[in-house]
């Protein structure tokens, strides 16, 4: 399954590459907080980058 979320502390108006790397950072935690595992972060190189942060449940099975 999948799962759309984003921050409400960053807005898209004048991203950057910071903006980006700092959503990114904040997911990561908040997904590492819900007990996720294996977490990593894949980034586009696009102007401004897009990441995408990626885990698994501790399971194994899709939550």
């Amino acid at each position: 399954m999948l799962h759309y979320w984003e921050s409400p502390k960053i807005t898209r108006a004048g991203a950057t590459r910071d903006t980006t790397v700092r959503a990114a950072r904040e997911l990561r935690e908040l997904l590492t907080e819900a007990g996720f595992v294996s977490l990593r972060v894949e980034t586009l190189v696009l102007d401004p980058p897009v990441a995408c942060v990626l885990a698994r449940s501790p399971g194994g099975m899709p939550s």
